[in-house]
């Protein structure tokens, strides 16, 4: 799975990142992200506990299959390289689990 970091190029909020890893049910990496600590969002910020897809993602006219496995992930001025080192562990895990198969 390559994963698709959305205007990774672009001027954007350096605290905030959305990123589509194909393949995957974004509902349940929600669940199982929250289950170890880890809050991300499948929506925007404005549409929280919304199952919706982010209508930015889609007014940028990205494949459905970017939109429908895209999570939003937040930093704030506390965040630690180590809270991101231990993070990023149960991220791999977790999309180990999530991986729809085909």
């Amino acid at each position: 799975m390559t994963p698709v970091i959305i205007c990774q190029s672009a001027p954007r909020s350096p605290h905030i990142t959305t990123i589509a890893f194909s393949g995957i049910d974004r509902q349940a990496f929600m669940m199982a992200a929250d289950l170890e600590g880890i809050a991300v969002a499948t929506g925007t910020a404005c549409a929280s506990g919304s199952q919706e897809p982010a209508p930015a993602l889609i007014a940028m006219n990205l494949s459905k299959p970017v939109i429908q496995s895209a999570i939003r992930f937040s930093f704030g001025y506390t965040t630690q390289e180590s809270d991101l080192k231990e993070a990023l562990e149960k991220i791999c895990q977790i999309l180990r689990n999530c991986t729809t198969k085909p």
